[in-house]
């Protein structure tokens, strides 16, 4: 059942987890790995500030995580509620880390 999958993942003790900071910098989450290499790839493109990859990625998926179980402990009135406000609580953290276009004089 996913709802077990989700237990062991991020509430279990376990004495193999990865451990921040020197497992995630290694890559050995394959997820947040993942998530850096956007990032990295946002940033040579000049769209996010020189904040470190990774403290973008934990900054995502713990805001992610904490929501995802708040909807488990059934915090929202529905799935519709729930997915909504992941969406744009998510959409806002990410701009937060994003570099505003430059206006030009009037």
């Amino acid at each position: 059942m996913a709802i077990d999958r989700f237990d062991a993942a991020f509430f279990l003790p376990a004495p193999k987890a990865r451990q921040y900071p020197d497992d995630f910098a290694a890559g050995r989450s394959p997820v947040i790995a993942m998530t850096m290499i956007k990032i990295d790839q946002a940033r040579a493109e000049g769209l996010l500030v020189d904040t470190p990859a990774l403290d973008v990625a934990l900054t995502l998926s713990a805001l992610a995580q904490g929501l995802i179980s708040m909807h488990r402990a059934r915090r929202f009135s529905g799935d519709a509620e729930f997915a909504a406000l992941y969406r744009s609580v998510l959409r806002k953290s990410l701009r937060s880390f994003s570099i505003e276009p430059k206006r030009k004089p009037k």
